[in-house]
């Protein structure tokens, strides 16, 4: 009875965890309030505006804003969310990566006459329940946990707030909390992009790798990084010309991330032959535009277009020259590291091939041991010894007879004066 049992609660277990394997999420995919899907529309448009003049704290703002309606609307895990989140996540990594001063320093903040002006536009025009909702919301979009977080720090925000912001004592913290979000949130829409068959897609899906690639390249998780490129290079070369340029950025992206990886350093230089390989295919093709007249369309164009690749002719010039500089500063990396390994290397062989040092001859046998004085010659120094004693004691004993004949002398001396004066 009790095994019948067992297996029926196994059986309903394991149908119930089916049922919920094969259970779809429910995602909305229908129309939406019209303001809404405005104000969403003009947080993107602010938010990509912001990016393109690298104002990226304003663009973080505003595309987490537009994701987290979004997520409301739609669901967090809905195709529709992707685009608004793969910006996102890059805005949060441009941060970062300017809040750290990594590639370059801090840069310098461009004219916000154009953001203010389309910051405007979009308050303008927004519906008072949007913009609500988007006072109310939380820039950084977290995916789990918001208004419990939201409710923890509500109190202390207004009274900590301050003082922290004067005192800059977040500002690690939260240059941390930017690639750790950044990388969260591209994931998500990896996953997303991921859903989707269709090549825009698939080529989009590539773009995020490449993305989640920079992220762990500036965590300095070489590793994970070459991984990604990898993926994007996986991606883009099967969807794209031989002479694309992503194609180049994805070869010498990867090459930086083998630079630092332990393991897989002497891969680098041959990644950067392939990145130089694009961009001199790259030439070919512009050189063979210009010289049959393909490239030339409407007269009124003809000029821009002949300027414009006789331009990006001179910067992949350069580029090609900087690659291969890069190849020669390589393989001189690796020489020098090569040679501080052999060199170490030598240094503990000899250590371990060294003799022990000799044992200290023994040179007790070269001492030689006092003379000993035979019995003869003892009793001779006893004898002598005892007649000098003796010869002593009668010096002194004449000496005491003589001292008291004088003493004697002396008293009858004495008496004599005592007499004298007497008298």
């Amino acid at each position: 009875m009790e095994d019948n049992q067992s297996h029926s609660d196994q059986a309903g277990s394991a149908a119930q965890e089916q049922q919920t394997e094969d259970q779809e999420i429910f995602l909305y995919d229908g129309p939406i309030d019209p303001e809404t899907e405005l104000a969403i529309q003009e947080l993107n448009d602010v938010g990509s505006k912001a990016f393109a003049l690298q104002d990226y704290e304003l663009a973080v703002e505003k595309f987490g804003l537009a994701s987290e309606m979004l997520g409301q609307v739609y669901g967090e895990t809905n195709p529709k969310c992707a685009d608004t989140l793969f910006m996102y996540g890059k805005a949060l990594l441009e941060h970062a990566i300017k809040q750290s001063s990594v590639l370059g320093g801090a840069t310098e903040k461009k004219p916000k006459e154009e953001l203010e002006a389309a910051v405007a536009a979009a308050s303008s025009s927004s519906s008072s329940a949007a913009a609500a909702a988007a006072a109310s919301s939380n820039p950084r979009f977290v995916f789990e946990g918001d208004d419990d977080d939201e409710e923890g720090n509500g109190e202390e925000g207004e009274g900590e707030g301050a003082e922290d912001a004067g005192e800059g004592g977040g500002g690690e913290e939260e240059e941390q909390d930017d690639f750790a979000v950044a990388w969260d949130v591209l994931d998500l829409a990896r996953v997303l992009y991921h859903r989707q068959e269709t090549e825009e897609a698939l080529l989009k899906l590539g773009d995020v790798h490449i993305a989640l690639g920079d992220v762990s390249l500036e965590s300095e998780n070489f590793d994970q990084a070459a991984t990604d490129f990898r993926e994007a290079i996986k991606i883009k070369e099967a969807r794209l010309e031989p002479d694309d340029r992503q194609l180049a950025e994805a070869h010498y992206k990867l090459a930086l991330a083998l630079e630092y990886s332990p393991t897989e350093s002497e891969s680098a230089p041959d990644h950067i032959h392939k990145a130089t390989s694009v961009l001199k295919a790259r030439i070919e093709k512009l050189n063979g535009i210009l010289s049959s007249g393909k490239g030339k369309g409407k007269a009124t164009d003809m000029n821009d277009s002949e300027t414009k690749m006789s331009k990006e002719l001179i910067e992949l010039h350069e580029l090609i020259g900087e690659m291969d500089q890069k190849v020669q500063d390589l393989i001189a990396s690796q020489a020098k590291k090569t040679l501080e390994n052999q060199t170490q290397l030598q240094m503990f062989s000899e250590l371990l091939n060294q003799k022990p040092t000799a044992v200290a001859n023994d040179i007790s046998s070269l001492i030689k041991p006092k003379a000993t004085k035979s019995a003869t010659e003892i009793s001779v120094a006893s004898s002598s010894s005892s007649t000098a004693e003796a010869g002593s004691s009668r010096e002194e004993e004449a000496d005491r007879d003589a001292s008291s004949k004088r003493k004697a002398e002396d008293q009858v001396d004495e008496d004599q004066l005592d007499k004298k004066i007497k008298c």
